[in-house]
């Protein structure tokens, strides 16, 4: 993999605060931005995907509220529009003249609703273990067996970003109660023109019959489906992963 460490890091004024960011890798290849899950958690656990530096940049930033850029709980900050004009703010900030998008799981909802936006800069949209309908995933879960670990934890044990993902998802995985209750942009997909890649794991909770929905309704959509994974095929079959990240990116560069 390219060195922990990025070619560059900084920040970013987006509304409601700063936000970190880490480029990895050079030259005038059009950039891959990576927006994490979530919502509240990092960028470290994607850093697998700093290996496609080899070929272009990628960037890493840690969304508002987590990791390198987490600030003072302000519950009006946690609204999935500001988060949404945050990575508008990052992509315009760090690739005006052409990038591609990768959101991971809550990072797939973040990426679609950017993509629905039709920025002209946007190459190309890879959707890992996607999240783009909430009842969906929630029925999902529930078929797989799924417990609820419902409860906010005390204070002093919070975790970072507790306070995002309890106001956008609730305090149960299993039973959401935040804003993204009822979050379905299925229908809206048909929208979505760039070429887009889809990847979830054989035993992923963003099941492969839900990725296959999405697909559908992209006019340019291609689907990738690893074995023997879960939520993290990137972290459990890494190599696989990049190699087929890497060649969908070829391909859209033609």
């Amino acid at each position: 993999m390219i060195g922990a460490q990025p070619l560059r890091e900084g920040r970013i004024a987006v509304p409601g605060g700063t936000v970190w960011y880490g480029w990895y890798g050079a030259g005038a290849t059009v950039p891959l931005v990576v927006v994490h899950g979530g919502p509240g958690l990092s960028h470290d656990y994607l850093l697998p995907l700093a290996s496609l530096a080899t070929e272009r940049p990628v960037v890493f930033y840690d969304q508002l509220g987590g990791g390198r850029s987490a600030c003072a709980d302000d519950p009006a900050l946690w609204r999935l529009e500001r988060f949404v004009a945050e990575l508008r703010a990052v992509c315009q900030a760090l690739a005006p003249q052409g990038f591609h998008l990768l959101g991971h799981s809550w990072g797939s909802i973040l990426a679609v609703e950017l993509a629905l936006q039709q920025p002209p800069a946007l190459r190309s949209l890879i959707l890992a273990s996607p999240v783009l309908s909430v009842p969906r995933y929630v029925s999902d879960l529930g078929a797989m067996g799924a417990t609820s670990h419902s409860g906010a934890p005390p204070a002093e044990s919070a975790p970072p970003g507790w306070a995002v993902y309890r106001a956008l998802w609730g305090a149960s995985e299993a039973a959401p109660t935040g804003e993204l209750a009822t979050y379905d942009r299925t229908a809206a997909l048909a929208r979505i023109a760039v070429p887009t890649l889809l990847t979830c794991g054989e035993h992923d909770p963003a099941t492969p019959a839900a990725t296959a929905v999405y697909a559908a309704h992209l006019p340019r959509a291609a689907v990738r489906v690893f074995a023997g994974c879960g939520h993290l095929p990137h972290l459990e079959a890494p190599a696989p992963y990049l190699s087929v990240v890497r060649a969908f990116l070829r391909r859209v560069e033609g």
